[in-house]
């Protein structure tokens, strides 16, 4: 692993029953590891044993070269910002920028404060307590805190969750800043993976303590390693090799022919409708079909229409543009065509 940077090295974390690892990854200056997972995968405690806030089992966490694992949480040389961002309600927001600098009996507390609050926007707001402060504010004195004693890495948890989407976005960018200006290494936590795409540079899917699979973004979009990570990253379709069977249906055997090792998964959007009587030569040379199908159920969404059909005994789901008018209605005979280049084998990386 490079000694530059963070590396989390098969480090394994308990608290209570719950238990997270081993996990190996490393995150270099100016980049983000986005650690994506539902509630309970154990996000937030693997975070805070990085941070020292919880005791490993075993394992190192290493910055720069330097071995944290043994060190005392003040001593890691890491700011790190909790999902209840934990401001200090009786203080406000200049005060508590300055806090990390008084313990440590810094000169320039007050000035470094106020550069930083300038720094990001909320100079005007200095006077103003927690409760006083937006959502957007509250986050950027916390990660004004978390940079006032110039850390070396950073940590967030769940740091885009609690706010609206113009505030999400203003975050970002925020964020993106701090990664050219600072260069840091920063660890992200999230439990929707689609608010870490503008930032991660890495990912590390946490399910039920376990480490998924890691990887860059196109790697995890292009390769989901298991049907949780595919169903996790918004694969509406996902067919493991005991939900394809060993019927000798075509379109069993097809989907099969192109399965990995833990199935197969592709986007609702993959998935084209045709009426009944398509001519066979209508299926490019990419597209798989068509196979006959029959509608179940169909809704409106945002793209256009979602439906549920069924082929040889298999539910999925379909992705219809709105342009062409409503969908074949429940119980119609229709057949669908697959784009081959959408469909992932899982478990191949």
């Amino acid at each position: 692993m490079t000694t530059d940077g963070l590396e989390i090295d098969g480090l394994v974390v308990q608290v209570g029953e719950t238990r997270v690892g081993p996990v190996h990854a490393e995150v270099a200056p100016g980049q983000v590891l986005v650690v994506a997972g539902p509630s309970g995968a154990g996000k937030t405690t693997l975070l805070r044993g990085i941070c020292g806030l919880l005791p490993s089992i075993s394992g190192e966490v290493r910055l720069h070269g330097r071995r944290l694992t043994d060190l005392p949480t003040e001593d890691r040389g890491l700011g790190y910002v909790p999902q209840s961002l934990a401001l200090f309600p009786h203080r406000n927001a200049a005060a508590n920028v300055r806090y990390p600098l008084e313990i440590r009996d810094r000169e320039d507390a007050g000035p470094r404060a106020e550069a930083l609050l300038q720094r990001f926007g909320i100079a005007h707001r200095a006077a103003a307590h927690p409760a006083q402060l937006s959502g957007g504010e509250r986050q950027r004195v916390a990660l004004a805190r978390a940079l006032a004693a110039e850390p070396t890495a950073l940590l967030f948890d769940e740091p885009l969750s609690a706010l609206d989407l113009l505030a999400r976005d203003d975050m970002v960018e925020l964020l993106r800043g701090v990664l050219e200006r600072d260069s840091l290494p920063m660890v992200l936590v999230t439990h929707d993976p689609m608010t870490g795409f503008p930032l991660g540079d890495r990912f590390l899917f946490l399910e039920g303590g376990e480490a998924r699979q890691v990887g860059s973004l196109s790697d995890v979009l292009q390769g989901p390693s298991t049907p949780f990570v595919a169903r996790f990253l918004g694969f509406e379709n996902v067919l493991t090799p005991g939900e394809l069977g060993a019927a000798a249906g075509p379109f069993r055997r097809w989907l099969s022919s192109r399965s990995g090792p833990r199935g197969v998964a592709f986007p609702a959007d993959a998935l084209l409708l045709e009426p009944q009587g398509v001519d066979a030569g209508t299926a490019g040379p990419v597209d798989g079909g068509p196979w006959p199908a029959r509608v179940r159920r169909w809704r409106v969404s945002s793209k256009g229409y979602r439906l549920n059909v069924e082929v040889e005994g298999i539910r999925l789901e379909a992705e219809v543009a709105r342009e062409g008018g409503a969908p074949a209605s429940p119980g119609r005979d229709v057949h669908i065509l697959l784009r081959e280049g959408a469909v992932c084998a899982l478990g191949d990386r």
